[in-house]
């Protein structure tokens, strides 16, 4: 499976700000072009993540399966140093996809049809 490591490109233990998930945009349209309809964002490394981070990230996954036309279904986070919360889920809701907690630090990501 296709897999994004974050702190690659951010470089950062802490992703706090939307601009942090911005600068993603292009690792993830190389990585969604090769995955076919699933693949992995791993935080190894990462040891925070906040709200506006994560809404900004699914933002992103949302755009790029509406512009790309890609058959993005699902996406797991794996590492996620923290557990799904109620607002985390709210995020994903808001946009468009559903999140659940799969395991320690594993996070699945899904949306209907595009």
């Amino acid at each position: 499976m296709e897999r994004l490591r974050i702190f690659d490109y951010v470089n950062k233990r802490a992703l706090v700000t939307r601009a942090s998930a911005r600068r993603l945009w292009e690792p993830l349209v190389e990585v969604a072009k090769k995955a076919g309809d699933e693949f992995v964002v791993d935080f190894e490394g990462v040891e925070a993540i906040t709200p506006s981070f994560v809404d900004e990230l699914i933002g992103l996954i949302s755009r790029l399966r509406s512009e790309s036309k890609l058959a993005i279904r699902r996406v797991r986070f794996e590492n996620v140093p923290t557990r799904l919360s109620t607002g985390f889920a709210a995020i994903g809701r808001g946009r468009g996809a559903e999140l659940a907690e799969m395991g320690p630090n594993v996070w699945s990501t899904a949306w209907g049809p595009n």
